[in-house]
């Protein structure tokens, strides 16, 4: 039976740890190099993840990297999801789904206002059945390894999922950071 969990990530396990980058690396396989030493995507580590466990393997994963960004000047605590995934043995079995609403149930009981993330044009079906809207299209800016300001690169489609706040504020996004 698989087993799906919220982890915070200051209590991971390093067997976990161990595994979780094991599957990305599967899910993955140009950033297999990346993975195999970090989940920190572009820097910003994970706060806490979701895991489905299957034994003494986690094959699906969601990390949550909890920030403080601005819309249109006003301060937005998100759940920014990253590293979703899979093994590709076990898809289109609901582990995405499950994955998502139990790392948003625990955003929410944080008190965070919604989820946002990004993806690639052919994932928006798939988030989108798991409850995540489509953000209208606006300007985002991420701060990227060397300090400067620079849109969030082409083909992130940036997707958001209500939490406290019901509606996502109008303007421009600042994630205050580089992209998740």
């Amino acid at each position: 039976m698989v087993a799906v969990q919220t982890i915070d990530e200051s209590g991971l396990p390093p067997d976990i740890e161990a595994s979780i980058r094991r599957m990305l690396a599967v899910c993955f396989p140009k950033d297999a190099p990346f993975f195999s030493q970090s989940r920190a995507w572009h820097g910003s580590a994970p706060s806490f993840s979701a895991v489905a466990v299957d034994g003494d393997r986690v094959i699906a994963h969601a990390g949550v990297v909890q920030r403080r960004i601005t819309v249109g000047g006003v301060p937005l605590d998100v759940a920014g999801i990253q590293n979703v995934a899979v093994l590709p043995e076990h898809r289109g079995k609901g582990l995405c789904r499950r994955m998502l609403a139990r790392a948003m149930d625990a955003a929410f009981r944080r008190g965070l206002d919604c989820g946002l993330l990004f993806c690639e044009t052919q994932s928006v079906p798939l988030y989108a059945r798991c409850g995540w809207r489509k953000l209208p299209d606006r300007p985002v800016v991420r701060v990227d390894s060397d300090g400067l300001e620079k849109p969030l690169p082409q083909g992130n489609l940036p997707m958001w999922c209500p939490l406290a706040k019901q509606s996502f504020p109008a303007g421009p996004v600042h994630l205050r950071g580089n992209d998740w």
